[in-house]
């Protein structure tokens, strides 16, 4: 294949690198890919796991045409290989125009032994400058497609503070450029774009003259020759981008506005509005519901009189492109979809596939779509056993070609595939059960029986389609539960062993499929030793490891991968570690504009008290950081002593945790390994790493039975903590990984979804119950009465829910609350549908007792989308089960879906709904619920409108009572216009200090996190973590702008039993509400329509008294209630963004401190909304260890 770069003009006679770039889908080979540039010149490549290949021939004088021939060996695995070629500017990071023959190439390798062009089209992508009138010099890329559609960024910053420009569309660039001429600039001041003048985005006020970012967009688009483009901006983009479109509507074809915040700043009716207001036929409004620069719901209410379509995406802030790029992606496709050829409507048909048989092959089908030239449309399957081949998208009448995968199991299996919006539907009969032959395999064959008896699971294995059967031969033990999965020939059996009261053991057989299963349980002790109710009386202590450093050096990080040109040089490397910058876009980049230099490392051992030594390294932040912005990595490379199985752990003082493992297959001994995703340039302050085989078991527990490990890891006041850590199948949620959002996040105001439910089997033994983060089953984990053993049973689930919530009777039947995952919320303005919820009852094997479909409907619990930021919480009484559940409901009457929580009332054993009281709060941010002596639910949750404040609740199936306890501040407008285009005039009271604040509020945030509620003597003990002021005041309305504005510290208010008999409502916390005694302060904010709402707080006592915000926040609060009626206070210190160390403190009813803050050490974490438990005279809690597969069981057993 041979082609032509075109240079350009101004370009010609300079002095560059000719640049060969491919993009490999191909699985590992040992073919070569050869390049062949100019004049013979022939470089082969080849990456054992190739994302992209590159060559370049160096310095080389360009003409006005460069030719460049490329050719390659046969493959013979299939495949895609994208060619595009280009040319470097010495000292310049921009490429001219690649073209290959007009157009760059998408090879497909097919599954013989022959290269085969099957098509072209353009999915390359260049960058470039132009230098613009006022000689500034913008940056932009494009990719080669007919249809021009321009991305405007918005204003969003690098994690290390810096503008971060057109990176900002990553999420969007290389899908939009598979169907349109896609550009994406750096505005002037952003990324690579020069600044000449004062920054033009500094402070954007929209003005009746053409703003200079503007002018910057028409020059860039007549320099290019692109007389008219789809234009879509984001944020201050957007802003730029309607300004184009009223100086300039020739240039804008369809109009997207992504976060518009800045038309907060509008008047009602001004010239600019009416300017707009002629476009609004070809403008899409996208926005994310949760946007902190303004109310999404509102605006887009308030919008849709100027602009008819109106999006709002679910889960999403300020930068929603970032936050749910899918749902953005496909609402602008879908808007550019059917505009070209100036396709007005379209209609599609399909054909029928043919009927399938059954197959043990792969199996392919094909439907014809038929629509109108111009029609855009997309294809997907709601199964991952019917596989797009071909076809995934189109424009007007083509062919979708899928494949099959073979039913090997009993059942008919259904699947869809859905076209432009038809469904086709697919069904795969079974395979014919004279076709199997089956044997089998059973495991255990023999089990050992504590004498209080136990239940568990004999596992069997078996073709697809293979049935059996299983019995005992004694009454003693019982089969429970049976299952057979047809599909993919697994299986199991649960059982159930009784206690032996006798004083001699026991021998019983299992038939399981065919196979002896020996069943023995212990005798009755002789001894009448109690046994410790926690397992071990003690535990060994953490093991100590210790870095000792042997050799120090800077590493100037100038080393570049194999995507450029794979140098490392001996500068940086010590040791066997190596320092490597990785390809970013166009480049490895080291010269310090986009990557950090100067790393120092330290070569050392890991060693423990034994003397096991690893070899290890200590990387410290970089010295020197990116002049401009961050873009090139730096990753370490290692090279292995030997060639097997490693392991890379990382070394923090006090643990030791898995990062990744590197089989054999990937080791050369005489080669450098680039760790994949272990980089460095993000470390603060450092980071040690150890590397060892992984045979050889490292860490700072100790093995107490296979697949279990625990340690004593501290001694205090309270009392001892031990640790224990399971071993699971599958992916449990991690604790310190999975929600690491601090109290200066926009995340963390909404708390995030329960994990880990604690439950209890009619013995007394401890289960948790959890979901596998990746294959949504549902699972409890049954712990042996030692903690030294563990069985965990997979509960009745569906793929596409979420456990919401959970609970036990303590008699070892198990409730829990599944949600559909998703929104259904509709986007084409007609009907929501409502989300499918579920709730089961189980028994401690996880036999199903009742499973019952809840009534979601606007009548029932209204719930269209739940997801990981609402909280559902779940309590067992007296045969009836207490709900308090957040969620979005169905569109009102003013075309929104509003956010609130709701308490319901179930009868435990039919699951039917006794009692739906309706709202309790909105918006409802997390909830906590309990029950007092009488049996009555009663539970708190955080409300930011209606109304603000901490919101206490007591309800059953017959009567329900509620009551604000705390309030807190509120943030007003910066604006004299509100959203609904209504002007206020200045809250002179709070305005200084160079913002003016107006007389309108919407404030979701509630800098507040909610801690528990206890009942004591005739009265309710309510806790959290709240900011005030350093006099204890919480009602500062000046004192906001932020997350966080002032640390955040334990308070706590007791309020009389019958709060309901008190004076006052609302926002208002009477003087007879309250028993304890603390500040009183009076206060209001002025709500989204301008009223005054009244607030008032009383009897506060502040626990905590931290002063720096910087340096210590209280968060993941967590409130026990003793046996002895104290109070038991557990939570986690963070800065406004990293967590720091987790501490206890015990107080009596009304917060006197009963001992000093206790530190826990690093080792205690806590999930943001999970419960603690207090069982016998210990504490407990979980957490999770993905990296590990692990279940973390923290016990804190009290003196």
């Amino acid at each position: 294949m041979s082609g032509d770069i075109l240079v350009n003009a101004a370009d010609v006679g300079k002095t560059a690198d000719i640049f060969v770039y491919a993009e490999a889908t191909l699985p590992p080979a040992p073919e070569t890919v050869y390049f062949m540039l100019g004049e013979g010149l022939t470089i082969s490549l080849w990456d054992k796991n190739p994302n992209n290949l590159v060559a370049f021939m160096p310095n080389v004088t360009l003409g006005a045409t460069q030719s460049v021939l490329m050719y390659s060996g046969n493959f013979i695995y299939p495949g895609t290989l994208k060619v595009f070629f280009g040319y470097r500017l010495t000292g310049r990071s921009a490429y001219g125009t690649p073209v290959q023959n007009g157009q760059p190439i998408d090879i497909t390798i097919n599954d013989d032994t022959t290269t085969t062009v099957v098509h072209a089209h353009a999915t390359a992508s260049i960058s470039a400058f132009i230098e613009v009138s006022d000689g500034a010099e913008i940056y932009y890329e494009m990719s080669i497609e007919e249809t021009p559609l321009l991305l405007i960024h918005g204003g969003e910053f690098t994690d290390d503070g810096l503008p971060k420009g057109s990176p900002s569309w990553d999420p969007q660039y290389q899908e939009f450029a598979r169907h349109f001429r896609t550009i994406r600039l750096d505005l002037r001041g952003f990324g690579r774009s020069t600044l000449v003048g004062e920054h033009p985005l500094d402070s954007w006020v929209w003005t009746e003259t053409e703003h200079r970012a503007t002018t910057d967009v028409v020059e860039l688009l007549n320099a290019l020759g692109i007389p008219k483009a789809h234009v879509l901006g984001l944020s201050i983009g957007s802003a730029v981008a309607a300004q184009l479109a009223v100086f300039h509507p020739e240039m804008v074809d369809k109009l997207i506005l992504a976060s518009p915040w800045w038309m907060n700043t509008l008047p009602t009716n001004p010239v600019q509005m009416q300017k707009l207001n002629a476009i609004i036929d070809k403008t899409l409004f996208i926005g994310g519901v949760n946007d902190f620069q303004y109310s999404m719901e509102l605006m887009s209410g308030e919008m849709a009189g100027y602009f008819p379509k109106a999006e709002v995406i679910e889960n999403a802030d300020h930068f929603c492109n970032r936050d749910q790029p899918a749902e953005f992606n496909r609402l602008v496709l879908d808007f550019l979809a059917n505009t070209a050829n100036n396709v007005d409507s379209c209609t599609y048909e399909f054909e029928p596939t043919d009927g399938l048989s059954f197959s043990e092959q792969i199996q392919y089908g094909k439907t014809t779509v038929t629509t109108q030239d111009g029609c855009q449309w997309t294809a997907s399957s709601n199964t991952d056993w019917i596989t797009l081949v071909s076809g995934s998208s189109g424009n007007g009448t083509d062919i979708v070609t899928y494949a099959v995968a073979p039913n090997l199991g009993s059942d008919l299996k259904t699947g869809t595939v859905t076209v432009a919006g038809k469904t086709l539907t697919i069904t795969v009969p079974t395979r014919p059960i004279s076709d199997v032959s089956c044997s089998y395999e059973v495991s255990p064959t023999s089990l050992s029986l504590p004498v209080e008896g136990d239940s568990g699971i004999i596992n069997v294995t078996t073709q697809p389609g293979c049935d059996w059967a299983a019995s005992s031969d004694t009454d003693w033990v019982k089969i429970e539960w049976i299952t057979i999965n047809h599909e993919n020939g697994t299986g199991s059996v649960v059982y159930t062993a009784d206690p032996n009261t006798t004083s001699s053991p026991k021998t019983g057989i299992l038939t399981v499929a065919g196979k002896t299963v020996t069943a023995t349980i212990s005798s009755k002790p002789d001894s009448t030793e109690p046994v410790d109710p926690i397992g071990f009386l003690t535990l060994p202590n953490l093991k100590n490891y210790t870095f000792t450093g042997e050799e120090t050096k800077i590493l100037p990080g100038m080393s570049v991968e194999s995507a450029c040109d794979g140098t490392i040089t001996k500068e940086d490397q010590i040791g066997r570690l190596a320092l490597v910058a990785l390809f970013y876009q166009n480049w490895c980049y080291t010269d310090g504009r986009y990557n950090h230099n100067d790393y120092q490392v330290d070569r050392g051992t890991i060693s423990d008290t034994s003397q096991l030594r690893f070899d290890a390294y200590r990387i410290y932040e970089p010295a020197r950081k990116a002049s401009d912005f961050l873009a090139s990595q730096h990753a370490v490379y290692y090279r292995f002593p030997t060639q097997e199985d490693y392991t890379v752990y990382s070394f923090d003082g006090d643990s030791i945790n898995k990062v990744l493992e590197i089989p054999a297959s990937q080791i050369d001994t005489n080669q450098f390994v680039k760790l994949e995703n272990l980089t460095v340039s993000s470390i603060k302050n450092f980071a040690t790493y150890l590397f060892v085989p992984s045979q050889q078991r490292v860490s700072t527990f100790t093995e107490l039975a296979p697949g279990i490990e625990g340690a004593r890891i501290g001694q205090n006041v309270l009392g001892e903590i031990l640790k224990y850590r399971y071993n699971v199948t599958g992916r449990p949620f991690d604790t310190k990984l999975d929600f690491d959002y601090g109290p200066n996040t926009h995340t963390n105001v909404y708390s995030h979804t329960r994990q880990f439910f604690l439950v209890q089997k009619s013995n007394g033994s401890l289960g948790i119950v959890w979901q596998d983060q990746e294959d949504n089953s549902i699972q409890v984990s049954w712990l042996g009465s030692d903690l030294q053993s563990q069985q965990t049973t997979e509960l009745s689930y569906f793929p596409n829910e979420d456990l919401a919530a959970a609970t036990t009777d303590g008699e070892g039947v198990i409730y829990y609350l599944t949600i559909q995952q998703g929104s259904g919320i509709s986007e084409s303005g007609g009907a929501d549908i409502a989300r499918m919820a579920r709730l089961h009852k189980v028994n401690e094997s996880g036999q199903v007792l009742t499973q019952t479909n809840l009534n979601t409907s606007e009548a029932g619990l209204n719930v269209v989308t739940f997801g990981k930021d609402n909280i559902a919480s779940l309590k067992y009484s007296n045969g009836k089960l207490g709900l308090i559940l957040g969620r979005r409901m169905h569109r009102m009457s003013d075309g929104l879906n509003h956010q609130g929580g709701i308490a319901v009332v179930f009868d435990a054993n039919t699951l039917a709904v006794d009692k739906n009281w309706g709202q309790t709060s909105g918006h409802s941010f997390e909830s906590i619920l309990t029950i007092n002596s009488q049996g009555t639910f009663v539970g708190i949750d955080l409300a930011d409108n209606y109304p603000r404040g901490v919101h206490l609740h007591k309800f059953d199936q017959s009567q329900n009572h509620s009551r604000v306890v705390y309030t807190f501040k509120t943030e007003h407008g910066i604006s004299a216009t509100s959203p609904a285009g209504v002007g206020y005039p200045i809250y002179s009271e709070i305005s200084g200090g160079g913002t003016t604040y107006y007389r309108w509020s919407n404030d979701n945030r509630t800098y507040t996190e909610l801690g528990g509620v206890i009942e004591a003597s005739n009265s309710y003990t309510v806790i959290f973590a709240g900011e005030a002021t350093p006099d204890g005041r919480a009602l500062d309305n000046a004192r906001v702008s932020d997350y966080l504005n002032d640390p955040r510290n334990i308070g706590l208010v007791q309020v009389r039993s019958d709060f309901e008999q008190a004076s006052g409502s609302g926002n208002v916390v009477t003087d007879d509400l309250v028993r304890t005694r603390g500040i009183t302060e009076t206060g209001g904010f002025y709500t989204f329509g301008g009223n005054w709402s009244e607030q008032r707080n009383t009897g506060v006592v502040w626990l905590t008294h931290y002063q720096d915000k910087a340096r210590e926040n209280v968060s993941r609060l967590k409130v026990i209630k003793l046996n002895d009626g104290n109070i038991l206070l557990l939570w986690e210190k963070w800065t406004p963004d990293s967590y720091v160390n987790t501490y206890a403190m015990k107080v009596d009813e009304v917060g006197n401190p009963l001992t000093d803050i206790v530190e826990l050490g690093t080792q205690v974490r806590l999930n943001r909304r999970d419960d603690a438990w207090q069982v016998g005279n210990a504490v407990y809690f979980v957490a999770g260890d993905r990296s590990e597969g692990k279940l973390e069981l923290i016990v804190l057993k009290l003196e």
